[in-house]
This record gives structure tokens, C-alpha cells and sequence, in this order.
């Protein structure tokens, strides 16, 4: 667990390197994937560290890291970022299990909620036990331009739900690979350091499965703990 200002940035690094990994062969992230928005987090990431909101968990094996968890604490609540993983450790399903453990530890420490932030992704129904809505308005003028562009907004969205519900997942996947940019930066050697580990157990000595899934449910339960999706 990194929450120190002075590891905070490296921490960032290994956590880019890491969901970068997980998704070049998908075509990349839409999330990370920018310049812009990975200096956004560089700048971001340090302030947060000094007011203690902000979590990088790790799974560390063989001298390297090979999961990354980024959350921010706000009082009783935790939101779960964004995690990546080394696609080599992938059968041990490490970026699964860093996210139980990191439930687990919200448990332990307090946390009243355990928040996934909006999207449905199908991971986030394993874990979470209630559900919220997320609502967009869009305001525009009572003109001929503001009509054609909510009219071409709606037309788009109405052409992604058709899709998702005509197209096979496969042919899905691969419109996304081609819409997603692609962004290769060179690692730099400096933020490969090993740092000081709390916790570092090796993958092959976690549970992970749906027995996680379980044995943290029960857990959440017990301390009355919401995941919410």
C-alpha cells in the first residue's frame, strides 16, 4: 500500500506501465491512454497524497510489480480508480485478487462504502451489492443548430446500443481496438525501483476465484460495508 508523497509518483509510473500492458492487445485504454490525461494524474496524484486521499495498492512477485490498484479515500467511503496488471500473470488472475484484497482491507480499516464509480462493467456485478444511476441532461438552445446536435447526439448513442445488441461481442471488440488510440511511450528505467513493500505475499499463496468473492462478501456483510457500482 503507497500512500507517502515522496512514493506516490513512482507508484503512478508502475500503475501506468501496468494498465497500459493490460490493455495493448485490446487496441489500448480509453481511460489512460492520452498524454493529457496521464500528465493530469502526475499533477494530480502529489496533492492528493498530501492530504492522505489517495491509495495505490500493489501485488509485488518476483522483484516486480505485477498489480496496481488506484483509489481515493474520502472519510467512510473509498473509489476504486482504475487497476492494471502484467498480462504474464494473468492465469493467476492478480488483478482479481488485489481487487478483493483491497475490499477486504476497506473492511478492516473502516470504509462504510466501496465505491466503483459510474460503468457497467461486468466485473463490478461480481463484488457490488447495491446500484446506483447515473443521469446526463443536455441543455441547448432553441435553435436549428442546437436541435441538429442533441438530434446527432442521440442518433450516436442510439447507433452504440444497437450495435452492442446486433453485433457479436467479438465484432464489438474490434470497433473498439480501431476507435481506441494508440499511445507507446518508453518506460523509464528511474520508476522500475522496487520500493519498500508492506504486505507482499506471492500470488500463488492468495485464494482468487469466486471464493473470494464469497469469503469478502461475507466479510463486507458482517462490517456493513456497501460496493456500489
Amino acid at each position: 500500500m503507497i500512500t507517502a508523497p515522496k512514493e506516490v509518483p513512482a507508484a503512478l509510473e508502475r500503475f501506468f506501465t501496468l494498465h497500459d500492458r493490460r490493455w495493448a492487445e485490446q487496441g489500448g485504454s480509453d481511460a489512460m491512454a492520452r498524454p493529457a490525461v496521464k500528465a493530469f494524474h502526475r499533477d494530480l496524484v502529489p496533492g492528493l497524497a498530501h492530504a492522505g486521499a489517495i491509495r495505490f495498492e500493489e501485488i509485488w512477485a518476483e522483484g516486480k510489480c505485477i498489480a496496481s490498484l488506484y483509489g481515493i479515500n474520502r472519510k467512510e467511503r473509498f473509489f476504486f480508480y482504475q487497476c492494471g496488471y502484467d498480462p504474464d500473470w494473468a492465469r493467476r488472475s492478480v488483478g482479481f485478487v488485489r481487487l478483493g484484497l483491497s475490499i477486504a482491507d476497506a473492511a478492516d480499516r473502516g470504509v462504510r462504502v466501496y465505491d466503483f464509480l459510474r460503468g457497467s462493467e461486468a466485473y463490478k456485478f461480481d463484488w457490488a451489492n447495491a446500484a446506483r444511476s447515473t443521469l446526463a441532461v443536455r441543455i441547448s438552445r432553441r435553435s436549428a443548430a442546437g436541435r441538429a446536435f442533441v438530434a446527432g447526439e442521440n442518433l450516436r448513442a442510439a447507433a452504440k446500443l444497437t450495435a452492442r445488441a446486433v453485433l457479436p461481442m467479438r465484432a464489438v471488440e474490434l470497433l473498439r481496438r480501431q476507435r481506441r488510440p494508440r499511445f507507446h511511450q518508453r518506460r523509464d528505467p528511474g520508476n522500475g525501483r522496487q520500493p519498500e513493500r508492506h504486505g507482499d505475499r506471492h500470488p500463488q499463496q492468495l485464494c482468487h476465484g469466486n471464493a473470494v468473492c464469497h469469503r469478502i462478501g461475507w466479510r463486507c456483510q458482517q462490517a456493513g460495508v456497501w460496493v456500489l457500482h
